[in-house]
Protein backbone atom coordinates (compact mmCIF):
# COMPACT_ATOMS: atom_id res chain seq x y z
CA UNK A 1 0.00 0.00 0.00
CA UNK A 2 2.75 2.33 0.94
CA UNK A 3 4.71 1.86 -2.24
CA UNK A 4 1.46 1.67 -4.57
CA UNK A 5 2.13 5.21 -5.58
CA UNK A 6 5.58 4.75 -6.42
CA UNK A 7 4.89 1.57 -8.54
CA UNK A 8 2.48 4.11 -10.80
CA UNK A 9 5.65 6.39 -10.70
CA UNK A 10 7.85 3.64 -12.06
CA UNK A 11 5.28 1.99 -14.42
CA UNK A 12 4.65 5.91 -15.72
CA UNK A 13 8.74 5.73 -16.64
CA UNK A 14 8.70 2.74 -17.98
CA UNK A 15 5.68 3.35 -20.63
CA UNK A 16 7.15 6.86 -21.58
CA UNK A 17 10.29 4.65 -22.20
CA UNK A 18 8.29 2.42 -24.50
CA UNK A 19 6.94 4.96 -26.37
CA UNK A 20 10.19 6.33 -26.99
CA UNK A 21 11.71 3.32 -28.41
CA UNK A 22 8.93 2.39 -30.59
CA UNK A 23 8.67 5.65 -31.58
CA UNK A 24 12.78 5.47 -32.55
CA UNK A 25 11.77 2.04 -34.35
CA UNK A 26 9.16 3.35 -36.48
CA UNK A 27 10.61 6.33 -37.35
CA UNK A 28 14.01 4.66 -38.19
CA UNK A 29 12.76 1.95 -40.29
CA UNK A 30 11.55 2.61 -43.65
CA UNK A 31 9.15 0.04 -43.98
CA UNK A 32 7.88 -0.60 -40.28
CA UNK A 33 5.41 -4.26 -40.40
CA UNK A 34 1.75 -3.12 -40.05
CA UNK A 35 -0.98 -5.52 -40.87
CA UNK A 36 -2.39 -5.27 -44.91
CA UNK A 37 -5.03 -2.92 -45.05
CA UNK A 38 -7.80 -3.56 -46.71
CA UNK A 39 -9.23 -1.04 -49.02
CA UNK A 40 -12.09 0.71 -47.46
CA UNK A 41 -11.84 -0.29 -44.17
CA UNK A 42 -10.89 1.45 -40.97
CA UNK A 43 -8.45 -0.02 -37.82
CA UNK A 44 -9.64 1.19 -34.61
CA UNK A 45 -8.12 0.60 -31.21
CA UNK A 46 -9.94 0.70 -28.32
CA UNK A 47 -8.76 1.35 -24.59
CA UNK A 48 -10.16 -1.81 -23.15
CA UNK A 49 -13.44 -3.85 -23.07
CA UNK A 50 -16.45 -1.62 -23.30
CA UNK A 51 -15.14 0.72 -25.16
CA UNK A 52 -14.28 -2.30 -27.42
CA UNK A 53 -17.46 -3.63 -27.54
CA UNK A 54 -19.75 -0.96 -28.21
CA UNK A 55 -17.04 0.35 -31.13
CA UNK A 56 -17.15 -3.26 -32.15
CA UNK A 57 -21.40 -3.24 -32.68
CA UNK A 58 -21.04 -0.31 -34.68
CA UNK A 59 -18.21 -0.81 -36.92
CA UNK A 60 -19.63 -4.28 -37.91
CA UNK A 61 -17.79 -5.67 -40.90
CA UNK A 62 -16.52 -2.29 -42.75
CA UNK A 63 -12.92 -2.68 -40.41
CA UNK A 64 -10.94 -4.08 -37.60
CA UNK A 65 -11.37 -2.44 -33.95
CA UNK A 66 -9.04 -4.39 -31.00
CA UNK A 67 -8.92 -3.46 -27.56
CA UNK A 68 -5.41 -2.34 -25.82
CA UNK A 69 -5.92 -3.90 -22.86
CA UNK A 70 -6.81 -7.69 -23.12
CA UNK A 71 -10.25 -8.76 -22.44
CA UNK A 72 -9.35 -11.13 -19.60
CA UNK A 73 -6.69 -8.56 -18.05
CA UNK A 74 -7.82 -6.47 -14.84
CA UNK A 75 -7.30 -2.83 -16.61
CA UNK A 76 -6.32 -0.42 -13.58
CA UNK A 77 -3.11 -1.86 -13.03
CA UNK A 78 -2.29 -2.69 -17.04
CA UNK A 79 1.14 -1.63 -18.60
CA UNK A 80 0.75 -1.54 -22.84
CA UNK A 81 3.65 -3.36 -23.82
CA UNK A 82 5.64 -2.34 -27.17
CA UNK A 83 3.53 -4.82 -29.02
CA UNK A 84 0.40 -3.20 -27.91
CA UNK A 85 2.04 0.40 -28.79
CA UNK A 86 2.89 -1.04 -32.03
CA UNK A 87 -0.78 -1.96 -32.94
CA UNK A 88 -1.80 1.38 -32.16
CA UNK A 89 0.66 3.01 -34.20
CA UNK A 90 -1.54 1.96 -37.56
CA UNK A 91 -4.59 2.27 -35.96
CA UNK A 92 -7.01 5.18 -37.85
CA UNK A 93 -9.09 5.95 -35.06
CA UNK A 94 -8.55 5.44 -31.01
CA UNK A 95 -11.56 5.19 -28.90
CA UNK A 96 -10.62 6.61 -25.14
CA UNK A 97 -12.28 6.77 -22.21
CA UNK A 98 -10.57 10.52 -21.71
CA UNK A 99 -11.91 10.89 -18.07
CA UNK A 100 -8.63 9.62 -16.41
CA UNK A 101 -9.80 5.87 -16.05
CA UNK A 102 -7.02 4.44 -17.28
CA UNK A 103 -3.94 6.81 -16.40
CA UNK A 104 -2.13 5.63 -20.00
CA UNK A 105 -4.29 6.74 -22.51
CA UNK A 106 -3.04 10.37 -22.34
CA UNK A 107 0.72 8.94 -23.67
CA UNK A 108 -0.75 6.22 -25.90
CA UNK A 109 -2.29 9.26 -27.88
CA UNK A 110 1.58 10.00 -28.60
CA UNK A 111 2.10 7.22 -30.07
CA UNK A 112 0.07 7.73 -33.32
CA UNK A 113 -0.84 11.53 -33.66
CA UNK A 114 -2.76 10.81 -36.86
CA UNK A 115 -4.99 8.73 -35.40
CA UNK A 116 -8.63 10.07 -34.55
CA UNK A 117 -8.80 10.30 -30.79
CA UNK A 118 -12.77 9.56 -29.78
CA UNK A 119 -13.47 9.86 -26.24
CA UNK A 120 -16.11 8.21 -25.56
CA UNK A 121 -17.43 10.10 -21.89
CA UNK A 122 -18.13 13.60 -23.94
CA UNK A 123 -21.34 15.28 -22.75
CA UNK A 124 -21.80 12.68 -19.64
CA UNK A 125 -22.39 14.17 -16.50
CA UNK A 126 -20.02 12.57 -13.72
CA UNK A 127 -19.90 11.99 -10.39
CA UNK A 128 -17.18 12.76 -7.86
CA UNK A 129 -14.64 10.22 -7.64
CA UNK A 130 -15.28 8.73 -3.82
CA UNK A 131 -12.15 6.20 -2.92
CA UNK A 132 -12.38 3.57 -0.22
CA UNK A 133 -14.57 5.11 2.62
CA UNK A 134 -12.40 2.92 5.30
CA UNK A 135 -9.04 3.98 4.11
CA UNK A 136 -7.50 6.65 6.69
CA UNK A 137 -3.87 6.72 5.38
CA UNK A 138 -2.50 10.19 4.15
CA UNK A 139 -1.33 8.54 0.71
CA UNK A 140 -5.14 7.51 -0.05
CA UNK A 141 -6.38 10.53 1.11
CA UNK A 142 -3.96 12.36 -1.35
CA UNK A 143 -4.87 10.13 -4.28
CA UNK A 144 -8.56 10.57 -3.61
CA UNK A 145 -8.28 14.37 -4.38
CA UNK A 146 -6.22 13.24 -7.44
CA UNK A 147 -9.01 10.69 -8.39
CA UNK A 148 -11.50 13.75 -9.20
CA UNK A 149 -14.42 11.81 -10.97
CA UNK A 150 -15.47 8.36 -10.74
CA UNK A 151 -14.78 6.96 -14.28
CA UNK A 152 -16.70 4.25 -14.17
CA UNK A 153 -19.77 5.64 -17.03
CA UNK A 154 -19.85 2.53 -18.82
CA UNK A 155 -22.00 0.24 -16.19
CA UNK A 156 -25.04 2.42 -16.16
CA UNK A 157 -26.95 1.95 -19.58
CA UNK A 158 -28.25 5.16 -19.26
CA UNK A 159 -24.46 6.88 -20.28
CA UNK A 160 -23.73 3.87 -22.56
CA UNK A 161 -26.20 5.37 -24.84
CA UNK A 162 -24.24 8.58 -24.81
CA UNK A 163 -20.81 6.30 -25.00
CA UNK A 164 -22.36 4.70 -28.55
CA UNK A 165 -23.33 8.22 -29.78
CA UNK A 166 -20.24 9.73 -29.11
CA UNK A 167 -18.19 6.65 -30.91
CA UNK A 168 -20.52 6.73 -33.67
CA UNK A 169 -19.76 10.70 -34.49
CA UNK A 170 -16.27 10.15 -34.04
CA UNK A 171 -16.49 7.50 -36.50
CA UNK A 172 -18.46 9.07 -38.85
CA UNK A 173 -16.07 12.31 -39.18
CA UNK A 174 -13.27 9.85 -39.27
CA UNK A 175 -14.25 7.51 -41.93
CA UNK A 176 -16.99 10.08 -43.72
CA UNK A 177 -17.47 7.50 -46.74
CA UNK A 178 -18.56 4.32 -44.45
CA UNK A 179 -20.71 7.15 -42.85
CA UNK A 180 -23.90 5.18 -43.80
CA UNK A 181 -22.59 2.44 -42.17
CA UNK A 182 -21.44 3.84 -38.38
CA UNK A 183 -25.54 5.69 -38.64
CA UNK A 184 -26.97 2.87 -39.04
CA UNK A 185 -25.13 0.59 -36.69
CA UNK A 186 -25.09 3.43 -34.21
CA UNK A 187 -28.63 3.82 -33.88
CA UNK A 188 -29.29 -0.42 -33.63
CA UNK A 189 -27.00 -0.26 -30.64
CA UNK A 190 -28.48 2.53 -28.90
CA UNK A 191 -31.58 1.05 -29.36
CA UNK A 192 -29.99 -2.41 -27.79
CA UNK A 193 -28.98 0.15 -24.93
CA UNK A 194 -32.34 1.50 -24.55
CA UNK A 195 -33.73 -2.00 -24.59
CA UNK A 196 -31.37 -2.75 -22.00
CA UNK A 197 -32.36 0.86 -19.53
CA UNK A 198 -35.72 -0.41 -19.63
CA UNK A 199 -34.78 -3.91 -18.44
CA UNK A 200 -32.70 -2.62 -15.67
CA UNK A 201 -35.65 -0.05 -14.49
CA UNK A 202 -38.32 -2.90 -14.45
CA UNK A 203 -36.25 -5.67 -13.15
CA UNK A 204 -35.17 -3.27 -10.05
CA UNK A 205 -38.27 -1.52 -9.50
CA UNK A 206 -39.76 -3.64 -6.92
CA UNK A 207 -37.08 -5.10 -4.23
CA UNK A 208 -37.12 -6.00 -0.75
CA UNK A 209 -33.68 -4.95 0.16
CA UNK A 210 -31.48 -1.51 -1.11
CA UNK A 211 -27.70 -2.29 -0.74
CA UNK A 212 -25.17 -4.55 -2.22
CA UNK A 213 -21.66 -5.03 -0.89
CA UNK A 214 -19.45 -4.96 -3.64
CA UNK A 215 -15.59 -6.08 -4.46
CA UNK A 216 -14.65 -2.11 -5.29
CA UNK A 217 -16.27 0.94 -5.82
CA UNK A 218 -17.27 0.59 -9.30
CA UNK A 219 -21.15 0.78 -9.75
CA UNK A 220 -22.27 4.33 -8.47
CA UNK A 221 -23.79 5.67 -11.54
CA UNK A 222 -26.03 1.76 -12.03
CA UNK A 223 -26.58 2.55 -8.36
CA UNK A 224 -27.35 6.04 -9.19
CA UNK A 225 -29.83 5.39 -11.69
CA UNK A 226 -31.72 2.78 -10.64
CA UNK A 227 -32.33 3.40 -7.04
CA UNK A 228 -30.08 1.20 -4.80
CA UNK A 229 -27.04 1.65 -2.20
CA UNK A 230 -23.30 0.83 -2.48
CA UNK A 231 -20.89 -0.79 -0.28
CA UNK A 232 -17.54 -1.23 -1.38
CA UNK A 233 -14.70 -3.55 -0.34
CA UNK A 234 -12.08 -0.98 -1.73
CA UNK A 235 -12.82 1.84 -3.82
CA UNK A 236 -12.25 3.29 -7.15
CA UNK A 237 -9.39 0.37 -8.04
CA UNK A 238 -9.91 -3.39 -6.67
CA UNK A 239 -6.09 -4.15 -5.57
CA UNK A 240 -6.15 -2.10 -2.36
CA UNK A 241 -6.83 -4.66 0.54
CA UNK A 242 -8.79 -3.49 3.59
CA UNK A 243 -7.27 -3.35 7.05
CA UNK A 244 -8.57 -5.73 9.84
CA UNK A 245 -10.29 -2.97 11.30
CA UNK A 246 -11.91 -2.15 7.80
CA UNK A 247 -12.76 -6.25 7.45
CA UNK A 248 -14.93 -6.09 11.16
CA UNK A 249 -16.82 -2.61 9.53
CA UNK A 250 -17.73 -4.67 6.63
CA UNK A 251 -18.85 -7.47 8.37
CA UNK A 252 -20.60 -5.84 10.48
CA UNK A 253 -22.53 -3.79 7.81
CA UNK A 254 -23.05 -6.95 5.89
CA UNK A 255 -24.65 -7.92 9.06
CA UNK A 256 -26.82 -4.66 9.44
CA UNK A 257 -27.95 -5.42 6.44
CA UNK A 258 -28.87 -9.39 6.44
CA UNK A 259 -27.10 -9.61 3.24
CA UNK A 260 -27.33 -12.95 1.94
CA UNK A 261 -25.09 -12.29 -1.18
CA UNK A 262 -21.91 -10.57 -1.44
CA UNK A 263 -20.62 -9.87 -4.74
CA UNK A 264 -17.01 -10.75 -6.28
CA UNK A 265 -15.46 -10.04 -9.79
CA UNK A 266 -13.79 -12.54 -12.49
CA UNK A 267 -10.80 -10.71 -12.76
CA UNK A 268 -10.33 -9.89 -9.25
CA UNK A 269 -9.24 -12.15 -6.35
CA UNK A 270 -12.20 -13.30 -4.27
CA UNK A 271 -10.96 -14.08 -0.79
CA UNK A 272 -11.58 -10.85 1.05
CA UNK A 273 -15.33 -11.44 -0.61
CA UNK A 274 -15.87 -14.90 0.40
CA UNK A 275 -14.38 -13.90 4.10
CA UNK A 276 -16.96 -11.65 5.14
CA UNK A 277 -19.88 -14.36 2.84
CA UNK A 278 -18.77 -16.84 5.68
CA UNK A 279 -18.67 -14.87 8.53
CA UNK A 280 -22.17 -13.17 8.01
CA UNK A 281 -23.74 -16.36 6.49
CA UNK A 282 -23.35 -15.74 2.72
CA UNK A 283 -23.02 -16.69 -0.73
CA UNK A 284 -20.78 -15.05 -3.14
CA UNK A 285 -21.76 -14.41 -6.55
CA UNK A 286 -20.34 -12.65 -9.54
CA UNK A 287 -21.07 -8.72 -10.33
CA UNK A 288 -19.18 -8.04 -13.54
CA UNK A 289 -17.55 -4.47 -13.78
CA UNK A 290 -17.43 -5.32 -17.28
CA UNK A 291 -13.58 -4.13 -17.29
CA UNK A 292 -12.79 -7.74 -19.11
CA UNK A 293 -14.15 -10.97 -19.80
CA UNK A 294 -12.93 -14.26 -20.32
CA UNK A 295 -15.38 -15.42 -22.70
CA UNK A 296 -15.06 -14.67 -26.25
CA UNK A 297 -18.88 -14.77 -27.32
CA UNK A 298 -19.52 -12.28 -24.48
CA UNK A 299 -21.18 -8.64 -25.57
CA UNK A 300 -21.65 -5.51 -23.04
CA UNK A 301 -25.31 -6.39 -23.09
CA UNK A 302 -24.81 -10.26 -22.05
CA UNK A 303 -22.72 -9.71 -19.70
CA UNK A 304 -24.82 -6.45 -18.31
CA UNK A 305 -27.73 -8.60 -18.22
CA UNK A 306 -25.91 -11.15 -16.26
CA UNK A 307 -25.25 -8.74 -13.52
CA UNK A 308 -29.04 -7.45 -13.38
CA UNK A 309 -30.25 -10.91 -12.66
CA UNK A 310 -27.49 -11.31 -9.99
CA UNK A 311 -28.72 -7.63 -8.51
CA UNK A 312 -32.37 -9.09 -9.00
CA UNK A 313 -31.10 -12.01 -6.82
CA UNK A 314 -29.25 -9.87 -4.04
CA UNK A 315 -31.89 -6.75 -3.94
CA UNK A 316 -34.69 -9.61 -3.39
CA UNK A 317 -36.52 -8.32 -6.32
CA UNK A 318 -40.24 -9.50 -7.66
Amino acid sequence: MKNRHKKKQMKYVSLLGSIFLLVTILTSCSSPQTPPAQDGQITVAATFYPLYDLTKSIVGDTGTVYSIVPSGVEPHDYEPNPSDLQKLSYADAFITMGIGFAEFEEDLEKVNPKAKVIPASRGISLLKGEDDEHEGEQERRDEKELAGNDPHIWLSPKNAQKMALNIMTGLVEADSINSEHYLKNGQETMEALKALDTEFKEGLSSCNKDTILVNHNAFAYLARDYGFDVIAITGLEPEVEPTPQQLVELIEQAKEHDMKYVFYEELVDPRIARTIAQEVGAEIIELNPLEGSSDPSATYVSLMRKDLQALQLALECS
